[in-house]
């Protein structure tokens, strides 16, 4: 279990002032009284809060993905915002390793909803290593571990960085164009059950 400290640097790169935290999860209502927007198909059943794993408190999001093809997706809408950002969020890999599955945390524009950062677990590409995108170009060399791991997208003018746990994974250049919200998505494509937790949403900009 970690702990990330306002102002501590956890997520690696240059340094950084004290964060804004955008989601702590430290409750037990409906996460959709939290900012965050259920997309098609996900309910209070399948994405709440729990005190099975955390990473900073007592609490994390846990998302539950039963057996078969679906997805859930939630968005967390921040007011749109032009130029740098800098987001950390930290990811609890549970080990599993079914095909065709995913559970991912992403920056998205406001301009068609691309993701234009994107880092988790992603069995399409790899069941052994982490994922990392912006879009058009992908890392998979961070080896999977169990456990909570950070993973952070910074943007300074069209410089993207995409971190985990301190070891920076992809560089590219990127559109500077405004952001429209953050994402969070777990589906299968008929892979076999299985959960996930994210925990501790912040800016650090």
């Amino acid at each position: 279990m970690g702990h990330l400290a306002s102002g501590v640097r956890f997520g690696g790169g240059p340094p950084a002032p004290a964060g804004s935290v955008v989601d702590d999860f430290e409750y037990a209502d409906s996460i959709a009284n939290h900012g965050w927007t259920f997309g098609a198909g996900t309910s209070d059943a399948q994405v709440f809060t729990s005190t099975e794993q955390f990473f900073n408190g007592a609490r994390s999001m846990k998302s539950v993905r039963g057996a078969g093809a679906g997805a859930h997706e939630l968005r967390f809408f921040n007011p749109p915002r032009t130029g740098d950002y800098d987001y950390e969020v930290a990811i609890y890999d549970t080990g599993f390793t079914t095909g065709q599955a995913a559970t991912y945390f992403a920056v998205r524009d406001d301009a068609g909803l691309a993701n234009i950062g994107s880092g988790g677990i992603n069995t399409y590409s790899s069941t052994t290593h982490y994922w990392v995108s912006d879009g058009v170009s992908t890392n998979t060399s961070h080896p999977r571990t169990n456990g909570w791991h950070v993973f952070r997208f910074q943007r300074t003018g069209t410089l993207q960085n995409i971190y985990i746990d301190g070891t920076l994974r992809l560089s590219t250049t990127v559109s500077s164009v405004a952001i429209d919200s953050l994402f969070h998505a777990s589906f299968n494509d008929a892979g076999g059950a299985f959960h996930s937790f994210l925990d501790f949403v912040r800016s650090l900009t």
